[in-house]
């Protein structure tokens, strides 16, 4: 086999849907958009973490490589980063009939993964300047501080804003390493960690 031209592969960040369908990503979660960034925010954790290298984990043969392209297609597919998720496809196609990836495709998928976490970041930030705190009293902190804990012991999703006002309201009541703890938790989902 041999590797097949791309259809001009190059693409307007700015208009392209293919590159992230936020629209995709909220209706599968219902149209709530703290769910989504957050969903987003992880996401762009892994793009900079387990899979900040993986085109050059491709060009060097790494042999666990193939397991970690399945996983970003369908991570990506599952968010909407429809571009990324077609090239892992291609490229992992390519892996398992044991052809060669060319040079060109490694530098459009790392492309694609550098316009994507652009994108992320800016969604990201434009959420956060919608999102609010408010002034809460002393007796709204505690109600909202059970009502949290309550959700994460049966592992609900609390969005951005409830999020952002019970860490305002614990800020004179934890020391700052724990609220930052804390935060780090539930921004990974590790709602066990964050109930400790």
């Amino acid at each position: 086999h041999r590797e097949l031209p791309e259809s001009s592969q190059t693409f307007d960040a700015e208009r392209d849907d293919s590159l992230l369908d936020v629209g995709y990503l909220l209706a599968m979660v219902e149209g709530k958009r703290e769910v989504a960034t957050k969903l987003f925010s992880k996401f762009l954790v892994q793009l900079e973490s387990e899979f900040s290298d993986i085109a050059n984990r491709v060009a060097n043969r790494d042999p666990d490589v193939e397991v970690s392209i399945h996983a970003l297609k369908g991570l990506s597919g599952n968010l909407g980063a429809k571009l990324l998720s077609k090239q892992c496809s291609k490229i992992g196609t390519l892996l398992k009939e044991g052809d060669p990836v060319t040079a060109e495709t490694l530098d459009r998928l790392n492309e694609t993964i550098k316009h994507l976490k652009e994108r992320i970041k800016e969604m990201i930030t434009a959420e956060k300047k919608d999102t609010t705190t408010q002034e809460l009293s002393d007796i709204d902190i505690k109600t909202l501080y059970l009502q949290v804990m309550n959700d994460l012991k049966i592992g609900k999703m609390i969005d951005s804003s409830s999020q952002q006002n019970l860490k305002k309201g614990l800020e004179n009541t934890l020391r700052p390493e724990e609220l930052i703890r804390w935060e780090e938790a539930m921004d990974m989902f590790d709602y066990d960690k964050a109930l400790n």
